[in-house]
């Protein structure tokens, strides 16, 4: 492997979660003294990007490349640590327009659409079982954009038995080629962010494979060159069998008539909502955070919400009607005093944060009535505590404190009143958002 005008070596790359380590041996023949002074007076420095062929003699790409060398008097040995590649291609830049087609495997969305291995069958009396037809469903997202699931179903066999399990994918396409930044950091949370509010678990896909060419539908080719996207850190990849049907928040035949208009509107809100979207995802799908933590991330989500909707209004008066009283404010006090209270009363027209979680629970009446319940002072109470936990200046005797229980719990409700804001949000209604609110108020359980 090598840089794109440097030298090329044998190396071994080392793939896991946990790891991408490219290891390299350089024959050399210094003495003891230079090999010492090699390692302090040129250090080794990879390009950032090296460019080299796998074991099957096709392309790969290593990006983000740094060097920790060893070196003895007859062999230097180069550990380069990437931060992600992708096996089968050979791509310039990390930034660079190449892939028109990205293939997301997801197994869990074979039970989100309802789909059997097998369909029992019964023929003159004889009972047998057939495979199941495959689905195979296309959405456009955005102008260039458009998403498709596919889900069949696969056989394995060997000397004992012969299994048949469903496959599941969520590919997308682009008239334009994007770059591998684009579809690794944008595209393929987009999609599995989408499915873990509609099935009701953190989603995380099983492998990514991009290809140069578009494959889907009119002016595709057939499967040309690809490579598959691998990225240092993360978790496990969500398996089917972890997905229970009757504890998923949707379904897709409920939502069938509807699910292109649900995809176009996600595209819509995971702009407009993208720091509410990360904040509710790794409050929600990340159950190692502690309960302060937790309660902090939501309560910023809900910031994020009422600031970036366009049904609320962050200001009590008009921007330009508060400067001028701004204006006239600091022209009546003396001149030392000018600084401060400008500064002051800049920031003086921004609603407190109760005032904003009040309009959201009224905007969203009957959901946030059945999750919280009645408590007229719940906002004040979650105003005082984030504040307290955030500057600890509040008195920790105070009624309007939320002691550890009731913060577990109260942190509990928001994960589940943000989630429904959100599926509201996408157009989704009615039976799902009824399911949610039952699961997480029947799975909250207090130790206490």
């Amino acid at each position: 492997m090598g840089g794109s005008s440097g030298p090329s070596y044998f190396g071994t790359l080392t793939s896991s979660r946990k790891k991408l380590q490219l290891i390299v041996k350089i024959p050399q023949d210094l003495t003891i003294d230079e090999a010492m002074l090699q390692t302090v007076d040129a250090p080794d420095i990879p390009p950032d990007v090296i460019l080299g062929r796998n074991a099957h003699n096709q392309p790969i790409t290593l990006f983000g490349c740094f060097c920790r060398p060893e070196t003895r008097e007859g062999l230097k040995t180069l550990r380069i640590d990437a931060i992600a590649a992708i096996d089968g291609l050979e791509v310039a830049d990390w930034n660079q327009p190449a892939i028109r087609t990205a293939l997301i495997q997801i197994d869990p969305i074979s039970i989100w659409l309802g789909g059997q291995a097998l369909i029992a069958t019964n023929k003159n009396g004889k009972e047998g079982f057939t495979l199941p037809s495959a689905t195979d469903l296309s959405f456009q997202i955005s102008e260039g954009v458009e998403l498709g699931i596919w889900c069949s179903t696969g056989i394995s066999s060997s000397q004992e038995k012969v299994s048949f399990a469903q496959g599941s994918s969520v590919w997308l396409q682009f008239d334009r080629p994007r770059s591998v930044q684009e579809i690794s950091d944008d595209w393929v949370p987009w999609v599995d962010r989408l499915f873990s509010l509609l099935i009701g678990s953190g989603i995380r896909h099983q492998s990514v494979t991009c290809h140069e060419d578009k494959f889907f539908g009119e002016n595709s080719k057939p499967l040309g060159k690809k490579g598959e996207l691998i990225r240092k850190g993360g978790r496990a990849p969500t398996r089917a069998d972890e997905i229970s049907l009757w504890d998923m928040v949707t379904r897709y035949s409920e939502l069938s008539d509807n699910f292109g208009k649900i995809i176009a509107k996600w595209t819509e809100v995971a702009d407009r909502y993208e720091a509410l979207v990360d904040l509710f995802s790794i409050a929600a799908f990340n159950r190692s955070l502690h309960t302060q933590a937790e309660f902090l991330f939501l309560v910023q989500a809900l910031e994020v919400y009422h600031a970036r909707s366009p049904s609320f209004d962050s200001m009590l008066v008009a921007k330009d009607a508060h400067k001028a009283r701004v204006e006239r404010a600091v022209t009546a006090v003396p001149d030392d005093l000018k600084d401060w209270v400008e500064r002051t009363l800049r920031a003086a027209n921004n609603k407190h944060l109760d005032v904003r979680l009040s309009e959201i629970f009224k905007l969203h009446l009957n959901e946030s009535t059945k999750i919280f319940g009645c408590d007229p002072s719940l906002a004040e109470k979650i105003r005082y505590t984030r504040n307290h936990l955030t500057h600890h200046t509040g008195d920790e005797t105070s009624p309007k404190l939320l002691t550890r229980n009731h913060l577990v719990q109260v942190s509990w409700n928001l994960r589940t009143f943000i989630w429904v804001c959100l599926l509201k949000e996408i157009g989704v209604c009615g039976a799902p958002i009824d399911r949610l609110i039952r699961k997480y108020e029947a799975h909250f359980v207090s130790l206490n």
